[in-house]
């Protein structure tokens, strides 16, 4: 059966998709980023007692506070590393659907949304935490839940 050839509309509709795409790739390249600070704060936290962290301002603002308490690290690893393969998770789902090799052309979106949705409500539990238990909010993770906002 011989294929439909592409409309305009089509093809607009194709472009801003993958314009999205680009760019759910680049607000992850940024996730991934702070959350390698985060990991390396909470490294240097529980290793070196001289470290101090850019964002340790006040007690209320303490990126160290928030890396000592033991609301920072679920399943062994450190809350960050599980920030960390989500990014690169939603940006390896977001370049393979802007690849031409991409299954269909909504290759990802199920997988972006679900993802998207998650992180928005982990990001909603982590500031619940970090206001209410921990009493001290840390600005890198504060940039992460307006990142994982931008990807909703």
């Amino acid at each position: 059966m011989p294929s439909r050839p592409k409309t305009a509309r089509t093809f607009e509709n194709d472009s801003k998709s993958r314009l999205l795409l680009v760019l759910v790739a680049l607000f992850s390249l940024i996730g991934a980023s702070v959350s390698l600070e985060l990991t390396r704060i909470h490294y240097l936290t529980h290793t070196d007692p001289y470290f101090q962290s850019i964002c340790s301002v006040t007690k209320a603002i303490d990126c160290q506070e928030v890396a000592r308490s033991s609301y920072s690290v679920f399943g062994g690893l450190p809350i960050s590393i599980w920030a960390l393969i989500g990014y690169l998770f939603v940006g390896t789902v977001a370049l393979w659907g802007h690849s031409s090799k991409r299954l269909a052309p909504t290759f990802g979106a199920g997988l972006l949304v679900c993802s998207t949705i998650g992180a928005v409500g982990v990001s909603t539990v982590l500031a619940w935490i970090s206001a209410t238990r921990i009493e001290s909010v840390c600005l890198f993770c504060a940039s992460l839940y307006v990142v994982n906002l931008v990807l909703f």
